[in-house]
């Protein structure tokens, strides 16, 4: 059960890194390319803060 969450934590983070490469790519406005930046830096804060909770990785 635990893979399975780490899975979709990944998964989370390569769908918002594919949304922000194509808002840059397409030259999007600032504001929705920042709005897409700062939940992906949310989700790997989230994703690497609940792997250091599970021990899977060392701080």
């Amino acid at each position: 059960m635990k893979r399975w969450g780490v899975r979709m934590g990944k998964r989370d983070i390569e769908v918002l890194r594919e949304q922000l490469y194509h808002l840059i790519k397409g030259g999007y406005s600032y504001n929705e390319i920042y709005k897409v930046s700062t939940a992906l830096d949310q989700l790997i804060i989230s994703f690497y803060n609940k792997q250091i909770e599970n021990n899977s990785i060392k701080a």
